[in-house]
């Protein structure tokens, strides 16, 4: 197996019940597009959990696109809401 490096921003993880958390924090003065989604969604590949949460931080707040991917697993906050 080959190995790859990813950066992600922050991750948890709860062992016990299978769980993690990975989250993306962007500060930048444009909306995160929901290819930075995909992008999260694609790096926890690498994790084998029961269940993933995904939470995208953002100074700036979230494209059209972005904002349909948002859901009970998905949460997107940004700056203002913090």
């Amino acid at each position: 197996m080959r190995r790859v490096q990813q950066w992600i921003d922050i991750i948890a993880f709860n062992r016990q019940a299978s769980q993690a958390l990975f989250c993306e924090c962007k500060w930048r003065n444009e909306k995160v597009s929901a290819e930075v989604i995909d992008e999260l969604l694609e790096k926890s590949v690498m994790f084998n959990c029961a269940a993933k949460f995904y939470y995208v931080f953002s100074k700036s707040g979230f494209s059209v696109s972005a904002q349909k991917k948002a859901g009970v697993n998905i949460r997107l906050i940004c700056f203002d809401d913090m």
